[in-house]
């Protein structure tokens, strides 16, 4: 028998796991049903009566309990959950309509639109909300929300065979040929065809997409997670993440798989700007130079610099204020939608002694994000 080269069996794996949804879906809609059973019964949503915890904590609080200790078990070969809706997006707003799609699977009704209205009041329209973002509109809904960076497909496979949708963001390319991120939600996957299913707002439902092309754009942003439950369910999301949300030993990690990853691909234009990005956030700016030169070197997307602002902050943290302030005058002048760029040109006026074009930074910021509390503390804090 003729040897298959390895395009060949990609392309017969592909095939197989196209005719096996179209089977599953049009031929035997049960099937869905099966591969659904499989899940642990964490997986099954609250119902839709699910009421808000209180969005303000009382003034005090008893110490909490200790957190439950939970046994994982390995995450199952398949897992779907089937229960995650599919909104396609109002506006050209992936974002709201990835968090609507998680909300949603807990039984919560909130709309884009509502979601707008908080994050975005007055109607501004803001492709670029980050993860951040999110889950504080989550928190103030009562949810838990689990944001990190440096998020891996075992990770996802354990958070979905638990009952956890995952929202994640990844470089994206449009049909028109324009890139930008884009989110999308995590709901299932195949391991033995290596295989992620996920909603996208704008593409559709359902679309499967193989380990290896979801983790490379992935990794162009970090990549970023984002998962939101009910508070019962705090102790297994929590052993799952290992509980490190935010903390350094986060950026720690981030910071040794890109040397891996480097290691093993020393040309990794991505590898290197999170290493770069890992050292900033470590506070380690004065090593992050050589990283970011080595990522421009090597070549990156075209607008990926435009989202991912480390070499901002870098700036920044070296005093480099004239650099910084030039690379972002084309998007300042733009009026990009990026409250972040407009606070760091602010702090850089600050340091350069021009508390006039610092607060014109700072009241633009707020333009686009109005109430945004560094942009207000900021404003606030300068002289009359």
């Amino acid at each position: 028998m003729e040897t298959l080269t390895p395009i060949q069996r990609i392309a017969v794996i592909t095939i197989g796991l196209t005719l096996t949804a179209f089977i599953a879906v049009f031929v035997f809609p049960w099937a869905g049903e099966q591969i659904a059973a499989r899940m642990p019964p964490a997986a099954t949503p609250p119902p839709a009566t699910h009421t808000p915890l209180p969005t303000a904590a009382p003034a005090e609080q008893a110490a909490p309990s200790p957190t439950p200790t939970v046994a994982l078990t390995p995450p199952p070969e398949f897992a779907l959950l089937e229960q995650v809706p599919h909104d396609s997006q109002a506006a050209g707003d992936n974002a709201l309509a990835s968090l609507s799609m998680a909300l949603q699977y807990w039984g919560m009704q909130d709309t884009q639109e509502a979601i707008a209205s908080s994050l975005r009041p007055g109607g501004q329209q803001d492709p670029s909300i980050e993860m951040a973002e999110l889950a504080g509109y989550a928190r103030s809904r009562g949810m838990l929300a689990y944001e990190g960076i440096n998020g891996n497909i075992q990770v996802l496979r354990q958070l979905v065979a638990n009952g956890f949708p995952v929202i994640i963001a990844r470089w994206y390319t449009t049909t028109e040929g324009i890139e930008t991120w884009q989110y999308q939600v995590v709901h299932g996957y195949d391991h033995p065809a290596e295989m992620l299913v996920l909603h996208d707002a704008s593409a559709g439902p359902g679309i499967a997409v193989s380990y290896s092309d979801a983790d490379s754009a992935w990794q162009a942003l970090h990549r970023p997670y984002l998962t939101v439950l009910p508070a019962e369910q705090m102790a297994l999301a929590q052993a799952i993440l290992e509980t490190d949300e935010g903390e350094p030993s986060m950026w720690d990690r981030a910071l040794a798989r890109a040397e891996r990853e480097l290691d093993a691909d020393a040309e990794s234009a991505f590898a290197w700007l999170n290493k770069a990005s890992a050292l900033v956030a470590l506070g380690r700016s004065a090593e992050a130079g050589e990283a970011f030169d080595r990522a421009e070197e090597i070549g990156l997307p075209a607008g990926l610099m435009e989202y991912r602002l480390e070499y901002d902050e870098y700036l920044l943290d070296m005093q480099e204020y004239d650099r910084l302030l030039t690379l972002t005058q084309a998007a300042a002048d733009g009026g990009t939608s990026q409250e972040q760029i407009y606070l760091l040109r602010a702090e850089a006026y600050i340091a350069l002694g021009d508390a006039a074009k610092a607060r014109a930074e700072y009241g633009r910021a707020l333009q686009v994000r109005p109430g945004w509390s560094p942009a207000a503390n900021g404003l606030s804090g300068l002289p009359e």
